[in-house]
């Protein structure tokens, strides 16, 4: 991954592989709402560009886990696996 490129063409390119590989409409909408909230929440910090620590202090933030946790509560494993395709 290229460090520098912004968490904006990141975002919508993962988007862009998952209707590629045919993912449903309601799960890329879901996605779609994640990531929103991650940009929003990068803004707000005033990082552009995406970061695990800049994921784990949204993480943290909105979810109360971070991805360094031994274990995921199954809650909040749909936060994790968008996380982690970043």
């Amino acid at each position: 991954m290229n460090p520098e490129r912004s968490i904006r063409n990141l975002v919508s390119d993962v988007l862009g592989e998952l209707e590629r590989l045919h993912y449903s409409e309601k799960t890329r909408a879901g996605y779609r709402r994640f990531y929103n909230r991650l940009i929003k929440f990068a803004d707000s910090t005033g990082e552009g560009v995406y970061s695990e620590s800049l994921g784990n202090r949204f993480l943290q933030m909105l979810y109360k886990f971070d991805l360094d946790s031994y274990t995921v509560h199954r809650s909040f494993r749909n936060q994790a696996r968008c996380m982690r395709i970043l």
